[in-house]
């Protein structure tokens, strides 16, 4: 699949530009310049793309979004999709982290991949058994969303696929490189804000496993001639339900057997 912008490249330019403008400003904005918004799923993975070569930097992963169906219904979507990582964008279990500006942030439990080699781009679909020898380490963490769009959740979806979650954060616990033995679609996820449970869920609330994710996006960055690397992060979507939270507040997200992670809250730069 090679992906067919409508939009010219100065077009393109200018909605990256907009975005990344407003993340630094921390400044929420109702939608893109209509000059700019993206007419099709190629316009804005095109933005996206825009974005990343904009800020200069190495992709170090993906995520995978609206991989649950209830988000999926929230904003609109017939299915998942992708963004990926900036180098420089992952943080370890305790960190601290803050938005800028008026920019809200929520937390997603999710269930990440560490792959261990290339699943490349080709003719051929990737099935289950060959992304899974692909993968080198499961890790739990949090995504913490933050977003430019006010009302993110009831933002065209075309928007949020060109923004490409650009402010976000994933925040990770100790990967676990014998986890072959788990049923990480039973694996349960209780989200607890301040000691008091926020949210729960498991693993079968993306796509029936987090395996069927990260086979959906093997295949999804093979058709867009990109395909996933080595050493590359992945992680698979919300796991329990998304959770809005303030500056000062303690987040620990349980895995069960694959372990915990825990993030603070605060009111400056995230370090």
């Amino acid at each position: 699949m090679t992906l067919s912008a409508k939009l010219s490249r100065e077009k393109i330019g200018e909605a990256a530009s907009f975005i990344l403008d407003a993340c630094a400003a921390g400044r929420l904005i109702e939608r893109l310049p209509v000059v700019c918004t993206p007419s099709d799923v190629d316009d804005a993975y095109a933005i996206q793309t825009a974005i990343l070569d904009q800020r200069n930097h190495d992709a170090g992963g993906w995520f995978v979004a609206a991989s649950n169906p209830d988000m999926q219904r929230q904003l609109g979507l017939k299915e998942a999709y992708s963004a990926r990582w900036g180098n420089g964008r992952f943080l370890g279990t305790g960190a601290m982290v803050s938005s800028v500006g008026s920019l809200p942030v929520a937390l997603e439990a999710e269930i990440t991949f560490r792959l261990g080699r290339d699943l490349l781009p080709r003719e051929k679909e990737y099935g289950a058994a060959e992304v899974i020898r692909a993968v080198d380490a499961v890790l739990p963490s949090f995504e913490v969303v933050i977003s430019c769009f006010s009302d993110w959740m009831e933002q065209q979806p075309l928007n949020l696929i060109a923004e490409g979650g650009v402010a976000q954060l994933l925040v990770l616990g100790s990967p676990l490189q014998e986890w072959r033995s788990l049923n990480l679609a039973e694996t349960p996820v209780t989200v607890r804000i301040n000691g008091a449970v926020a949210a729960t869920g498991s693993g079968e609330n993306v796509m029936g496993d987090p395996i069927n994710v990260l086979v959906w996006l093997a295949n999804h960055a093979s058709r867009r001639g990109i395909g996933l690397r080595g050493g590359e992060l992945c992680n698979t979507g919300m796991c329990a339900p998304v959770c809005f939270v303030e500056s000062g507040d303690q987040a620990t997200a349980d895995f069960g057997a694959l372990g915990t992670v825990e993030v603070t809250i605060g009111g400056g730069k995230h370090k």
